[in-house]
């Protein structure tokens, strides 16, 4: 039964809202309701700047004199500061070989001091009483210490070597072995 009386209901309404289409005219006199009136307003359109008057020749040829004068002071410019920046390289290059040589200098001194601090420690283990196992053990170690020092302050293979028998040999004789 609801069907019934719905559907023409439904259908009625269709046509209406159709016959109106949604064209109605704005009323004559405005809503006081409906708030301000929205007023769009258009840009005005400013008047083109008016075109140069060509140039005479022996104008554009000054002003091309001018722009070549200006490049070349600015290629000057661009070249003396260059030549500066390589010349700051190059201090700062010196600089740190300088930097580097006396640190690896002072490298070299600090692993024969690291020896001499080594031998000296196992001349004092001498007046100890270790077993002779235990002095070749701290023979061994001396050399192994010794190698490595050398190794880290970047000696060749063969001044490892040598660098590491010359510690043995003092290591022996400072445990009187």
């Amino acid at each position: 039964m609801n069907a019934r009386f719905l559907l023409p209901f439904a259908a009625v309404s269709a046509l209406a809202l159709a016959a109106c289409g949604g064209d109605t005219p704005a009323p004559a006199q405005p809503d006081p309701d409906a708030g301000d009136p929205v007023v769009i307003e258009t840009p005005e359109v400013e008047e083109a700047a008016p075109e140069p008057e060509p140039a005479t020749s022996e104008e554009l040829s000054q002003e091309v004199e001018e722009v070549e004068q200006e490049a070349a002071e600015t290629f000057e410019q661009i070249m003396e500061e260059t030549r500066q920046a390589g010349d700051n390289l190059v201090d700062m290059g010196n600089n740190a070989m300088q930097s580097m040589s006396s640190q690896f200098e002072g490298a070299q001194e600090t692993v024969e001091e690291q020896v001499d601090n080594l031998i000296t420690g196992l001349e004092e283990l001498r007046d100890e009483n270790l077993t002779d196992e235990q002095k070749l053990q701290a023979v061994a170690s001396a050399r192994t210490a010794a190698e490595n020092a050398a190794r880290l302050a970047g000696r060749s293979d063969d001044d490892i070597r040598a660098f590491g028998d010359a510690t043995e040999e003092r290591a022996r004789a400072a445990l009187g072995l």
